[in-house]
């Protein structure tokens, strides 16, 4: 089983200003090469791959694979715009997508994201019990304070505090189709060497289940 792998990433040294027209927050270009192990089974046309980590969803195929990837970003006041198209050459064929794109609403502390990004939630460098960017970026609605706030009356004593939601529906090749999953993390720190996380996912509905309301 082998595997060989070449990334070069550019990137600004400034951060992205909210107000920048347009604006390439970083470029990517990697070579992936996979040499796998043929399956003992018979007649199972397939091979056996070191697992590839970190790479939301992006599956290699047998030989050379090039990737070229950009991350994007248009804004204006409030408003702004995250591109991330991708280039690839798998087998000998190339194919353009966008990967990622998503909108965000930027008021009163809140941010709000429409589109398809990924999330991390947890820990673990290569994976995580929540979500991580090993799968495919979901489409989501999702609503965060990205900066830390200090909430009022006796709640102050919590310390910073954030927020993480989102909701999403997922593909129908599944068990139960287009189901939808959400999830909800809170972050609080009442102590410079302290702080506490709780997260919560849920998936509910789809095809052929109750229909989701807001009656009991």
């Amino acid at each position: 089983m082998t595997l060989f792998a070449f990334s070069t990433v550019y990137a600004s040294e400034n951060g992205a200003d909210i107000n920048d027209i347009k604006y390439i927050k970083s470029a990517d270009v990697e070579f992936i090469y996979l040499d796998g192990v043929r399956s003992f089974v018979p007649d199972i046309q397939a091979a056996q791959h070191s697992l590839l980590y970190n790479n939301d969803g992006i599956e290699s195929e047998e030989g050379i694979n090039a990737y070229l990837s950009f991350d994007l970003e248009f804004g204006s006041g409030p408003v702004a715009l995250y591109l991330t198209p991708l280039f690839t050459v798998e087998g000998g064929e190339g194919a353009g997508t966008l990967h990622k794109g998503f909108l965000r609403l930027s008021s009163f502390g809140l941010d709000l994201d429409l589109g398809k990004r990924s999330l991390w939630w947890g820990q673990g460098a290569h994976g995580s019990l929540f979500l991580t960017n090993n799968a495919e970026p979901l489409v989501m609605a999702r609503l965060t304070n990205l900066d830390e706030v200090t909430l009022p009356w006796l709640f102050k004593y919590l310390g910073p505090f954030r927020f993480d939601s989102f909701l999403s529906r997922l593909e129908d090749n599944r068990d139960i189709p287009n189901p939808y999953l959400a999830g909800l993390r809170v972050i609080i720190k009442p102590h410079r060497v302290l702080e506490i996380g709780l997260t919560r996912t849920v998936m509910m509905g789809g095809d052929g289940r109750p229909s989701l309301t807001l009656e009991r």
